[in-house]
Protein backbone atom coordinates (compact mmCIF):
# COMPACT_ATOMS: atom_id res chain seq x y z
CA UNK A 1 0.00 0.00 0.00
CA UNK A 2 0.91 3.67 -0.07
CA UNK A 3 3.41 4.99 2.45
CA UNK A 4 3.65 8.46 4.01
CA UNK A 5 6.27 10.87 2.80
CA UNK A 6 9.76 10.52 4.20
CA UNK A 7 9.29 14.04 5.48
CA UNK A 8 7.13 12.56 8.23
CA UNK A 9 9.66 9.93 9.27
CA UNK A 10 11.60 10.02 12.54
CA UNK A 11 15.32 9.58 13.04
CA UNK A 12 16.21 7.96 16.36
CA UNK A 13 19.84 8.61 17.19
CA UNK A 14 21.67 7.20 20.18
CA UNK A 15 25.23 7.65 21.34
CA UNK A 16 26.26 5.64 24.39
CA UNK A 17 29.66 5.67 26.08
CA UNK A 18 30.89 3.60 29.00
CA UNK A 19 34.30 3.68 30.68
CA UNK A 20 35.48 1.80 33.76
CA UNK A 21 38.71 1.18 35.65
CA UNK A 22 39.24 -1.34 38.45
CA UNK A 23 42.21 -1.57 40.81
CA UNK A 24 42.55 -4.74 42.88
CA UNK A 25 44.99 -4.84 45.79
CA UNK A 26 45.92 -8.14 47.47
CA UNK A 27 47.00 -7.07 50.92
CA UNK A 28 47.53 -10.64 52.11
CA UNK A 29 46.38 -14.18 51.41
CA UNK A 30 43.10 -13.43 53.20
CA UNK A 31 42.41 -9.77 52.43
CA UNK A 32 41.77 -8.12 49.06
CA UNK A 33 40.49 -4.68 48.13
CA UNK A 34 38.79 -3.74 44.87
CA UNK A 35 38.33 -0.09 43.85
CA UNK A 36 36.31 0.82 40.76
CA UNK A 37 35.66 4.06 38.88
CA UNK A 38 32.98 4.14 36.22
CA UNK A 39 31.59 6.76 33.84
CA UNK A 40 28.72 6.43 31.40
CA UNK A 41 26.83 8.83 29.15
CA UNK A 42 23.81 8.53 26.89
CA UNK A 43 22.78 11.06 24.28
CA UNK A 44 19.53 10.31 22.47
CA UNK A 45 18.11 13.13 20.33
CA UNK A 46 14.96 12.16 18.41
CA UNK A 47 14.22 14.39 15.44
CA UNK A 48 11.57 14.13 12.78
CA UNK A 49 13.06 14.00 9.29
CA UNK A 50 11.18 17.23 8.53
CA UNK A 51 13.42 19.07 11.00
CA UNK A 52 16.57 17.64 9.46
CA UNK A 53 15.35 18.62 5.97
CA UNK A 54 14.32 22.12 7.02
CA UNK A 55 10.63 21.56 6.26
CA UNK A 56 8.51 23.97 8.31
CA UNK A 57 4.90 24.60 9.27
CA UNK A 58 5.03 27.87 7.33
CA UNK A 59 5.39 25.92 4.09
CA UNK A 60 1.97 24.39 4.86
CA UNK A 61 0.47 27.81 5.50
CA UNK A 62 0.46 27.28 9.26
CA UNK A 63 2.58 30.07 10.65
CA UNK A 64 2.56 29.06 14.31
CA UNK A 65 5.23 31.59 15.28
CA UNK A 66 7.32 28.87 16.94
CA UNK A 67 11.05 29.46 16.51
CA UNK A 68 12.59 27.74 19.53
CA UNK A 69 15.16 25.06 18.73
CA UNK A 70 13.55 21.64 19.04
CA UNK A 71 10.07 22.97 18.27
CA UNK A 72 10.36 23.93 14.61
CA UNK A 73 9.13 21.72 11.78
CA UNK A 74 5.80 20.30 10.76
CA UNK A 75 3.07 20.41 13.45
CA UNK A 76 2.89 17.30 15.57
CA UNK A 77 -0.67 16.66 14.48
CA UNK A 78 -2.95 18.05 11.75
CA UNK A 79 -6.26 16.27 12.15
CA UNK A 80 -9.13 16.58 9.66
CA UNK A 81 -12.32 14.83 10.73
CA UNK A 82 -12.89 11.68 8.65
CA UNK A 83 -9.37 11.77 7.23
CA UNK A 84 -6.03 10.38 8.34
CA UNK A 85 -4.04 12.55 10.71
CA UNK A 86 -0.81 14.01 9.38
CA UNK A 87 2.13 15.31 11.37
CA UNK A 88 5.60 14.67 12.65
CA UNK A 89 6.59 13.42 16.08
CA UNK A 90 7.71 15.78 18.81
CA UNK A 91 11.40 16.51 19.17
CA UNK A 92 12.81 14.85 22.30
CA UNK A 93 16.33 15.71 23.38
CA UNK A 94 17.33 13.12 25.96
CA UNK A 95 20.79 13.78 27.18
CA UNK A 96 23.50 14.00 27.51
CA UNK A 97 22.78 11.95 30.61
CA UNK A 98 25.91 11.33 32.67
CA UNK A 99 26.66 9.01 35.56
CA UNK A 100 29.86 8.89 37.61
CA UNK A 101 30.34 5.99 40.03
CA UNK A 102 32.93 5.28 42.75
CA UNK A 103 32.82 1.80 44.24
CA UNK A 104 35.00 0.09 46.82
CA UNK A 105 34.75 -3.37 48.39
CA UNK A 106 36.90 -5.47 50.73
CA UNK A 107 36.99 -9.27 50.75
CA UNK A 108 38.15 -11.06 53.89
CA UNK A 109 38.56 -14.80 54.49
CA UNK A 110 38.28 -15.91 58.10
CA UNK A 111 37.83 -19.58 58.93
CA UNK A 112 34.59 -20.86 57.40
CA UNK A 113 33.47 -17.31 56.54
CA UNK A 114 34.05 -15.44 53.28
CA UNK A 115 33.20 -11.85 54.21
CA UNK A 116 32.71 -8.96 51.83
CA UNK A 117 31.64 -5.39 52.52
CA UNK A 118 31.79 -2.03 50.79
CA UNK A 119 29.79 0.79 49.27
CA UNK A 120 29.30 3.06 46.30
CA UNK A 121 28.72 6.70 45.45
CA UNK A 122 26.89 7.64 42.25
CA UNK A 123 26.28 11.07 40.75
CA UNK A 124 23.41 11.26 38.23
CA UNK A 125 22.98 14.17 35.81
CA UNK A 126 20.24 14.14 33.19
CA UNK A 127 19.54 16.79 30.56
CA UNK A 128 16.10 16.46 28.97
CA UNK A 129 13.94 18.53 26.64
CA UNK A 130 10.53 16.94 26.00
CA UNK A 131 8.86 19.16 23.41
CA UNK A 132 5.38 17.67 23.55
CA UNK A 133 3.06 19.86 21.44
CA UNK A 134 6.03 22.14 20.83
CA UNK A 135 5.11 22.38 17.17
CA UNK A 136 1.42 22.43 17.88
CA UNK A 137 -1.47 20.00 17.45
CA UNK A 138 -4.41 21.25 15.38
CA UNK A 139 -7.82 19.65 14.77
CA UNK A 140 -10.21 20.87 12.07
CA UNK A 141 -13.74 19.57 11.96
CA UNK A 142 -16.57 21.53 13.54
CA UNK A 143 -18.43 21.20 10.26
CA UNK A 144 -18.27 17.44 10.65
CA UNK A 145 -20.93 17.75 13.32
CA UNK A 146 -23.42 18.09 10.45
CA UNK A 147 -22.75 14.45 9.64
CA UNK A 148 -20.93 15.01 6.37
CA UNK A 149 -17.78 13.05 5.69
CA UNK A 150 -16.10 16.13 4.23
CA UNK A 151 -16.53 18.23 7.34
CA UNK A 152 -12.89 18.21 8.38
CA UNK A 153 -11.69 19.13 4.91
CA UNK A 154 -14.27 21.89 4.67
CA UNK A 155 -13.11 23.34 7.95
CA UNK A 156 -9.47 23.26 6.86
CA UNK A 157 -10.03 24.84 3.43
CA UNK A 158 -12.74 27.38 4.24
CA UNK A 159 -11.24 28.62 7.48
CA UNK A 160 -13.15 30.20 10.32
CA UNK A 161 -16.76 30.94 9.38
CA UNK A 162 -20.15 29.38 8.85
CA UNK A 163 -20.55 26.03 7.07
CA UNK A 164 -22.71 26.34 3.90
CA UNK A 165 -25.52 23.78 3.30
CA UNK A 166 -26.51 22.37 -0.10
CA UNK A 167 -29.24 19.89 -1.01
CA UNK A 168 -30.94 20.22 2.33
CA UNK A 169 -32.70 22.61 4.60
CA UNK A 170 -31.82 24.67 7.63
CA UNK A 171 -33.52 23.13 10.65
CA UNK A 172 -32.92 24.75 14.02
CA UNK A 173 -29.83 26.39 12.62
CA UNK A 174 -28.32 23.16 11.27
CA UNK A 175 -28.03 21.59 7.82
CA UNK A 176 -30.62 18.80 7.59
CA UNK A 177 -30.78 16.33 4.69
CA UNK A 178 -27.96 17.97 2.76
CA UNK A 179 -24.20 18.15 2.47
CA UNK A 180 -21.83 20.86 3.56
CA UNK A 181 -20.33 22.38 0.40
CA UNK A 182 -17.25 24.56 0.30
CA UNK A 183 -18.30 26.46 -2.83
CA UNK A 184 -21.94 27.46 -2.39
CA UNK A 185 -25.00 26.94 -0.25
CA UNK A 186 -26.79 28.51 2.64
CA UNK A 187 -24.83 29.63 5.65
CA UNK A 188 -25.73 27.55 8.71
CA UNK A 189 -25.13 27.98 12.40
CA UNK A 190 -22.40 25.35 12.30
CA UNK A 191 -18.90 26.76 12.39
CA UNK A 192 -16.02 25.66 10.23
CA UNK A 193 -12.35 26.09 10.93
CA UNK A 194 -10.18 25.16 13.87
CA UNK A 195 -11.88 22.98 16.47
CA UNK A 196 -9.01 22.66 18.93
CA UNK A 197 -5.30 23.40 19.21
CA UNK A 198 -2.45 22.78 21.62
CA UNK A 199 0.86 24.61 21.65
CA UNK A 200 3.68 24.34 24.18
CA UNK A 201 4.47 27.53 26.03
CA UNK A 202 7.81 28.10 27.77
CA UNK A 203 11.14 26.31 27.83
CA UNK A 204 10.93 22.52 28.36
CA UNK A 205 14.67 22.04 28.96
CA UNK A 206 15.59 20.62 32.37
CA UNK A 207 18.81 19.51 34.03
CA UNK A 208 18.12 17.04 36.85
CA UNK A 209 20.64 16.20 39.58
CA UNK A 210 20.79 13.41 42.15
CA UNK A 211 23.25 11.65 44.51
CA UNK A 212 22.94 7.92 45.26
CA UNK A 213 24.67 6.14 48.14
CA UNK A 214 24.83 2.46 49.03
CA UNK A 215 26.57 0.14 51.50
CA UNK A 216 26.50 -3.63 51.86
CA UNK A 217 27.76 -6.54 53.94
CA UNK A 218 27.66 -10.22 53.00
CA UNK A 219 28.89 -13.48 54.49
CA UNK A 220 29.27 -16.77 52.64
CA UNK A 221 29.30 -19.09 55.64
CA UNK A 222 30.23 -22.72 55.07
CA UNK A 223 28.42 -24.36 57.95
CA UNK A 224 28.85 -27.92 56.63
CA UNK A 225 31.12 -29.58 54.10
CA UNK A 226 28.23 -29.75 51.65
CA UNK A 227 26.22 -26.67 52.71
CA UNK A 228 27.03 -22.94 52.50
CA UNK A 229 24.75 -20.14 53.63
CA UNK A 230 24.70 -16.74 51.85
CA UNK A 231 23.74 -13.95 54.24
CA UNK A 232 23.76 -10.26 53.41
CA UNK A 233 22.32 -6.82 53.99
CA UNK A 234 22.31 -3.80 51.65
CA UNK A 235 21.30 -0.21 52.26
CA UNK A 236 20.44 2.30 49.52
CA UNK A 237 19.57 5.96 49.80
CA UNK A 238 19.26 8.79 47.29
CA UNK A 239 19.26 12.53 47.72
CA UNK A 240 16.06 14.38 46.90
CA UNK A 241 15.91 15.20 43.20
CA UNK A 242 16.61 18.80 42.19
CA UNK A 243 16.82 20.65 38.88
CA UNK A 244 19.23 23.39 37.95
CA UNK A 245 16.32 25.55 36.71
CA UNK A 246 14.09 24.90 39.79
CA UNK A 247 11.33 23.55 37.55
CA UNK A 248 9.93 20.98 39.98
CA UNK A 249 6.76 22.16 41.64
CA UNK A 250 3.50 21.09 43.20
CA UNK A 251 0.29 22.57 44.56
CA UNK A 252 0.50 23.85 48.13
CA UNK A 253 -2.44 25.98 49.20
CA UNK A 254 -0.62 27.07 52.36
CA UNK A 255 1.85 29.14 50.33
CA UNK A 256 1.26 32.49 48.63
CA UNK A 257 0.11 31.76 45.10
CA UNK A 258 -0.70 28.15 45.99
CA UNK A 259 2.39 26.70 44.29
CA UNK A 260 5.53 25.21 45.86
CA UNK A 261 8.62 25.36 43.66
CA UNK A 262 11.83 23.64 44.80
CA UNK A 263 14.79 25.89 45.37
CA UNK A 264 12.66 29.05 45.23
CA UNK A 265 10.03 29.17 47.94
CA UNK A 266 10.65 25.68 49.42
CA UNK A 267 13.92 23.73 49.66
CA UNK A 268 12.37 20.58 48.14
CA UNK A 269 9.01 19.15 47.08
CA UNK A 270 9.85 15.49 47.76
CA UNK A 271 10.65 13.84 51.05
CA UNK A 272 13.69 11.62 51.32
CA UNK A 273 13.32 7.83 51.56
CA UNK A 274 15.76 6.57 54.19
CA UNK A 275 14.56 3.08 55.12
CA UNK A 276 15.76 1.04 52.13
CA UNK A 277 17.32 -1.91 53.92
CA UNK A 278 17.48 -4.99 51.71
CA UNK A 279 18.29 -8.34 53.37
CA UNK A 280 19.48 -11.36 51.40
CA UNK A 281 19.38 -15.04 52.39
CA UNK A 282 20.50 -17.94 50.23
CA UNK A 283 22.14 -21.33 50.26
CA UNK A 284 24.33 -23.61 48.15
CA UNK A 285 23.95 -27.38 48.76
CA UNK A 286 26.31 -29.91 47.23
CA UNK A 287 23.74 -32.69 47.37
CA UNK A 288 26.07 -35.70 47.02
CA UNK A 289 29.34 -34.11 48.08
CA UNK A 290 31.04 -34.70 44.71
CA UNK A 291 30.52 -31.22 43.20
CA UNK A 292 28.43 -32.62 40.33
CA UNK A 293 24.92 -31.88 41.60
CA UNK A 294 24.40 -28.52 43.35
CA UNK A 295 21.13 -26.99 44.50
CA UNK A 296 20.99 -23.22 44.92
CA UNK A 297 18.26 -21.02 46.34
CA UNK A 298 17.71 -17.66 47.91
CA UNK A 299 15.57 -14.59 48.33
CA UNK A 300 16.27 -10.88 48.72
CA UNK A 301 14.60 -7.51 48.95
CA UNK A 302 15.73 -5.14 46.18
CA UNK A 303 14.90 -1.44 45.80
CA UNK A 304 14.64 -0.05 42.28
CA UNK A 305 15.67 3.51 41.56
CA UNK A 306 13.53 5.35 38.96
CA UNK A 307 15.41 7.03 36.14
CA UNK A 308 15.65 10.81 36.26
CA UNK A 309 13.60 11.08 33.07
CA UNK A 310 10.64 9.69 35.03
CA UNK A 311 10.41 12.98 36.95
CA UNK A 312 10.84 15.24 33.93
CA UNK A 313 8.08 14.12 31.59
Amino acid sequence: GSQPSNRYATNFLQTARMYAMTWTWLKSATVANSFRVGYSSLDQPNYGADVLEGFTAGQLGLNTGVTRVGQVGVPQSIALNSFYTLGSRETDLQGPGRTLELNDSISYLRGSHALKFGGSLIRDIQNVSINADGRGSFAFGLAARTGTLTGGLVSFLVGQGRAPCIGGAIVSGNCSGGLVNINKGVTTATNTGLESASLLYGDPYSKALRWNYSAFFQDDWRIRRKLTLNLGLRYDVSSVLTTAQHFLGTVDTTLPGGVAQEGLNVPKIYNGDHNNFGPHVGFVWDMFGNGKTVLRGGTSLVFEMPSLRTYLE
